[in-house]
């Protein structure tokens, strides 16, 4: 029975690796969730592959929702009706789709990964997706649903900043992604400009330092994280003007997935 258990974990860890090679992330997604169904105890780079399908996922729709919501403003202001019906249509289903995602891995993040993970830097992971997720939910959902979203994302991402700061290293690439994605959640969903721009200047900081460090060996992860604290610290302005601006995109981690590996 373990051996049958054994092999049937390798055929679907293949499958996700080929599903990767050839960038097909909606197969990548569903079966790295049938790796968690069969086994919620990830490894880290089981972990790493959870995160980009349903980054890669979630983030092309969204992608995608921005290009048909601007067709549809255009066709609203030019008067053409029909096809204002048609966009309004295709965005209600990438809306859909997004949807679908973001609660299957957070359904999968609850009731399986976060039980089971047995690792402080394990554990930061399934926090910081969560409130990844949710926040992603945000952008599309609306009233008391939208409220309790935003709520859910806090409450991740409070978690896992928690975390991340009591144990792992001031410049650990995890610790400093989810400085950045907290930092965004609180400035673009909080409006609490001050406490986002103090999060991503200290975390920025303290990345600086640590690729500083001679020998340093996640220095490439370390330095794409702190660019992107600098891009928003940058973009965020002079502390004393935040309420007055906020950039039309914020820079975030979504090509920076393989923080979730652990500083081997």
């Amino acid at each position: 029975m373990a051996s049958d258990l054994l092999k049937l974990r390798a055929t679907i860890v293949a499958r996700i690796k080929v599903a990767e090679l050839i960038q097909d992330f909606d197969e990548m997604a569903a079966v790295v969730k049938e790796l968690v169904e069969l086994d919620p105890n990830l490894n880290n780079e089981e972990l790493y592959w959870l995160s980009v399908a349903y980054k890669k996922c979630v983030n092309a729709r969204r992608n995608s929702c921005i290009t048909v919501n601007n067709a549809l403003i255009k066709e609203q202001e030019a008067g053409n009706m029909k096809n204002v019906d048609k966009a309004q249509s295709l965005l209600e289903v990438i809306q859909n789709e997004i949807r679908n995602y973001c609660e299957e891995i957070l359904d999968l993040l609850e009731t399986k990964l976060l039980l089971h993970a047995d690792t402080d830097n394990a554990k930061v992971v399934c926090w910081k997706l969560m409130g990844d997720h949710n926040r992603f939910l945000a952008e599309i959902e609306t009233g008391e649903t939208r409220q309790l979203i935003l709520e859910n994302a806090n409450r991740a991402y409070s978690s896992g900043h928690e975390l991340a700061t009591s144990s792992l290293e001031i410049a650990h690439p995890l610790r400093l992604a989810i400085c950045l994605n907290y930092s965004i959640f609180k400035y673009e969903f909080l409006n609490e400009y001050q406490d986002a721009h103090n999060m991503a200047t200290n975390a920025y900081n303290e990345g600086i330092n640590g690729i500083r460090t001679p020998g340093d060996k996640d220095g490439v992860k370390r330095l794409a994280v702190t660019t992107f604290l600098h891009d928003n610290c940058s973009a965020w302005i002079d502390s004393k003007d935040l309420e007055k601006k906020k950039p039309e995109e914020t820079p975030e981690d979504e090509s920076l997935d393989s923080v979730a590996e652990e500083n081997s």
